[in-house]
């Protein structure tokens, strides 16, 4: 799509936390939803932010309650260790 203005080309790690409004009663400590579907969310960024999600080397992911709900990111790149 604009290859020449993605930010990130190389590998990276991602850490990323999904906010989610509490319901109005539940018991749950954490948002409902299997955490692997709301990482697809992340593949609107293929293109923005990096050029694409195959980039992504390692990912650290949380769901967490919020009155203000969003996606917040953090990206690490550089030297990353491999197993």
């Amino acid at each position: 799509m604009f290859p020449d203005i993605c930010p990130i080309h190389e590998v990276f790690h991602l850490d990323v936390t999904f906010f989610c409004t509490r319901p109005r009663t539940t018991k749950k400590d954490a948002p409902r939803g299997d955490i692997d579907n709301y990482l697809k969310t992340l593949d609107v960024f293929n293109n923005i932010l990096w050029k694409d999600d195959d980039l992504i080397r390692s990912v650290t992911a949380r769901k967490e309650f919020s009155d203000e709900p969003r996606i917040e990111l953090e990206l690490k790149h550089g030297e990353l260790r491999t197993t």
